[in-house]
């Protein structure tokens, strides 16, 4: 399951206490964070794309900003995609849930995102949970925005 949405609409919120839900249901759940951004998590991640690289050593590395960081985390993360697909094909769990950044216009709009999702459903059954804040819908124009994002 890929948690997507906007900023601040509740993916890794949702990611913890969905878990946390099925656990309590006797099952397996493997958590996966997609975020380099991300600095704490209110769970304990099976693959975290952060032992590859973060938005703030690639600042400090780079010498880039926080948005130019993303854009080049999203850039390196399709170029780790073989292993950190093969790092999620080695998850043992009922269910594994993806939480993916926030900035989700750099997972969703640049070709790692889209690749990850790809080869994620090659490999086991996925569905995507797009998520929408209602202040980032609270109007027919940021509704419509919203639902071109979903789409």
């Amino acid at each position: 399951m890929v948690m997507l949405g906007p900023a601040g609409c509740g993916k890794t919120s949702l990611t913890a206490a969905f878990g946390s839900y099925l656990e309590g249901l006797g099952q397996e759940v493997a958590y996966v964070n997609l975020d380099p951004g991300c600095e704490e998590l209110p769970y304990e991640p099976d693959f975290d794309i952060r032992s590859f690289f973060t938005v703030r050593q690639l600042m400090a590395e780079e010498k880039l900003g926080p948005n130019g960081a993303m854009i080049r985390a999203s850039e390196l993360m399709e170029e780790h995609l073989g292993a950190i697909i093969s790092a999620l094909g080695r998850l043992k769990a009922d269910y594994t849930l993806v939480d993916t950044p926030g900035q989700m216009e750099i997972f969703v709009l640049r070709p790692a995102g889209p690749k990850v999702v790809s080869a994620l459903a090659a490999i086991r059954p996925t569905v995507a949970i797009f998520m929408v804040d209602p202040t980032t819908a609270d109007s027919p124009a940021s509704e419509s925005v919203a639902q071109l994002l979903a789409a």
